[in-house]
């Protein structure tokens, strides 16, 4: 569905919630292409290739549903936007302010390497910030930094859930459980995570540290290096009980995968962890792969009675 190009590894695959609006898929070098949500087709002239070689996406994201934020670690711009609307064709916009510096640990001592910040997420009036095995958690209204906290594990992704923000999920470098679940409630990141799983991937080598998940209701769906996608269900998260609802292989690696509700939303506007579903739930996976966009529309969660988180 999307154009190939070479050295255009995939990056992220951003959804909007408005179906008029296009789905925006970004890759390494910077090309930006564009696909119609109800069409599930390419719209070519909304194609915007990459501007000069000099780019290299660290991560994209979706801002206020409307607006493409692409971050770049090696580039002439740190930050770009893109805004998205549905009877427009869409335009780069690099900002010229920089956002950091190289990252200096100490002019008078030995320097140490230090890449930075890895990822980033926004729960309500506060940021979590990830380097390495660490998380900080600053409050935008603090007057001093706060001490990061160390979990077990190199931090890769880090998600606050869309539809209960006391969860924060990382996605972390284990062999084989790569999804950590922590409540907020209940002492942070100090403890062991509430709830952990994920996959053994079959492939040869590791997968890329930009491979990413989401999380939507009681599902989380990421995909591996080995080309499979797994979706979970962990409505009776409190039993440790993990359920693999959904799995789909393709025939090379998978960077991102998004859950995103189907037409047929059955699921509760306003879901929370301590409620009780007995709902069907069909989802959509969208998954971003070598270039190429998949959907697969699959029924994913099945009748649960008396299954909820607490």
């Amino acid at each position: 569905m999307v154009p190939k190009a070479e050295y255009a590894r995939g990056r992220r695959l951003l959804t909007p919630s408005n179906p008029r609006l296009p789905l925006a898929a970004v890759v390494m070098r910077g090309d930006a292409q564009f696909i119609n949500q109800r069409e599930k087709s390419h719209i070519s002239r909304y194609s915007l290739p990459a501007i000069d070689e000099t780019r290299h996406v660290e991560d994209v994201c979706l801002m206020g549903d409307n607006t493409v934020v692409v971050g770049y670690n090696v580039g002439p711009s740190q930050v770009s936007l893109i805004p998205l609307f549905d009877d427009q064709l869409p335009r780069r916009i690099d900002l010229r302010y920089k956002a950091h510096s190289t990252v200096i640990e100490s002019k008078s001592h030995p320097a140490q390497p230090n890449p930075g910040i890895s990822c980033l997420a926004d729960p309500p009036r506060r940021v979590l910030s990830c380097a390495g095995p660490f998380i900080a958690t600053t409050s935008l209204s603090a007057h001093s930094a706060p001490e990061p906290e160390r979990v077990s594990g190199k931090i890769q992704q880090v998600h606050i859930h869309p539809h209960a923000p006391s969860l924060v999920v990382l996605e972390v470098d284990h062999m084989d459980r790569q999804v950590h679940f922590y409540d907020t409630r209940k002492g942070g990141f100090r403890h062991a995570p509430c709830l952990e799983f994920g996959h053994r991937t079959a492939a040869r080598r590791a997968g890329t540290r930009y491979a990413k998940g989401s999380a939507s209701n009681s599902l989380f769906a990421r995909g591996y290096a080995d080309g499979t996608v797994h979706v979970w269900d962990y409505r009776n998260g409190a039993r440790k009980n993990v359920v693999e609802r959904f799995q789909f292989e393709r025939p090379a690696e998978v960077v991102h995968t998004v859950l995103c509700d189907s037409d047929w939303k059955c699921v509760h506007p306003h879901y929370e962890p301590g409620l009780t579903s007995s709902w069907k739930i069909w989802e959509h996976v969208d998954l971003w792969v070598s270039g190429v966009l998949t959907r697969v529309a699959a029924q994913i969660a099945q009748n649960s009675p008396g299954a909820s988180w607490n």
